[in-house]
């Protein structure tokens, strides 16, 4: 399985367990799952997190707005827009049960192709894609979701070939959607404990197992539970690099996601902490202790060589950031305070890297929020980290605040 890094709408990594969960109009959650290296197995990435990717295997949501493709392929398999696929439509419409066919690499579709051009692609199954959030699919989330997953249990083709899944869910359930569904199942339906294994190469599997639950009314504690329980899936995983994001309506603490982490995946390599104050009101507190019992907890994973901190003021070290309102920066006045934040951002970043390279001697890589500083290591071992403003500080601001009118600028 060749590695391959994929660029995500804010920087979407395709590797690793990201557990980033945000709202719009509508709320989305989504997974994927990524082999690193052919020899590392298959790698996980969940670029937002799904309440409970496990469950969707069992949910009954309200009616589809669009019957499924009536091709007679699996709707999952469909998705994958392969152009294999699109060159043999009117081929594969015709050929004698063809669902069951191209689900069994023993059938004769696979294994004894009529001509060139009809042989199936090594690739055909190797990306599954299940989404309803695209131009032109009129899908239910969870009930789209729930109809790929019973498809691609059924499909013993896909699950061994599959290397890339990717599973993103639109829940429509505001008032601006001209029709809905419930952002959570009936509070009626049990969810009943089960097990979805997803076979991969070398035989590792990935077990989500649900308790029996039923879905309250609190979405904020259901998304956070699952979000203990989906990287709790990953334990037959060997995966490289993981995201997450801590969001403050999920009730989750950093220390409770990495707890689980560690737990999880000890073995990573890479992780993003990619938002989410560390703890409770950090914005506003100077307690660099409780940056440092994090550190502690980030170096028990004994492979970890590259780090992304959340941004230096949700980390306790007494910067919250400077104003949020764009008209303190305006004048010369607020270009000069525009600076004296740049400065104060700067002074706790660095202190923020002092204490990671500190703790974490391992590391080769570090970022901090959007700064991201090049670590080098001397002779006898002592790390340190060269940012971007090193050793000119006030240029720097300056750059991002300059004397002349035109544009607020910013930091790095």
């Amino acid at each position: 399985m060749a590695a391959t890094t994929v660029v995500r709408p804010a920087h979407l990594h395709y590797l690793g367990c990201p557990i980033l969960v945000w709202g719009s109009i509508s709320r989305l959650w989504g997974v994927h799952l990524k082999p690193p290296t052919p020899r590392t197995g298959i790698g996980i990435h969940l670029y937002t997190v799904s309440s409970a990717v496990a469950r969707v295997l069992r949910l009954k949501c309200p009616g589809h707005p669009r019957k499924r493709e009536l091709l007679g392929i699996p709707q999952v398999i469909l998705d994958t827009h392969h152009p294999w696929l699109a060159t043999n439509k009117k081929w594969l419409a015709r050929y004698p049960g063809v669902r069951t066919a191209i689900c069994t690499k023993e059938s004769d579709l696979w294994s004894k192709p009529t001509t060139p051009e009809r042989a199936l692609p090594p690739d055909l199954l190797a990306t599954i894609n299940i989404e309803n959030n695209k131009a032109g699919v009129k899908r239910f989330g969870w009930k789209n979701a729930a109809e790929c997953f019973a498809e691609l249990k059924s499909c013993p083709a896909a699950l061994e070939a599959v290397q890339n899944l990717h599973l993103q869910i639109y829940v429509h359930d505001t008032t601006h959607d001209t029709w809905k569904e419930h952002t959570l199942p009936p509070a009626t339906l049990p969810l009943s404990s089960h097990t979805f294994s997803l076979a991969c190469r070398r035989g590792e599997y990935v077990n989500a197992r649900n308790p029996p639950w039923k879905v309250g009314d609190d979405p904020a504690t259901e998304f956070g539970t699952s979000r203990i329980a989906l990287l709790n899936a990953t334990k037959g995983l060997r995966l490289q690099r993981i995201r997450m994001a801590s969001s403050w309506w999920s009730r989750l603490t950093w220390m409770e996601l990495l707890h689980a982490l560690l737990g999880a995946q000890p073995g990573i390599v890479g992780m993003e902490m990619d938002d989410g104050e560390l703890f409770p009101g950090a914005q506003w507190k100077d307690e660099p202790e409780m940056l440092a019992r994090h550190l502690a907890l980030l170096s028990r994973f004994g492979k970890l060589t590259d780090l992304t901190l959340p941004p230096a003021s949700q980390l306790g070290l007494g910067r919250d950031g400077g104003a949020w309102c764009g008209n303190a920066y305006g004048g010369a006045e607020g270009r000069a305070y525009g600076r004296m934040v740049v400065r104060e951002s700067t002074e706790a970043v660095e202190r923020a890297g002092e204490l990671a390279v500190g703790m974490l001697p391992g590391l080769r890589r570090l970022a901090v929020g959007e700064s991201r500083g090049n670590i080098t290591v001397g002779r006898k071992g002592e790390a340190c980290v060269v940012w971007p403003w090193t050793g000119r500080v006030v240029e720097y601001a300056y750059e991002a605040w300059p004397e002349v009118e035109g544009g607020f600028g910013s930091m790095e």
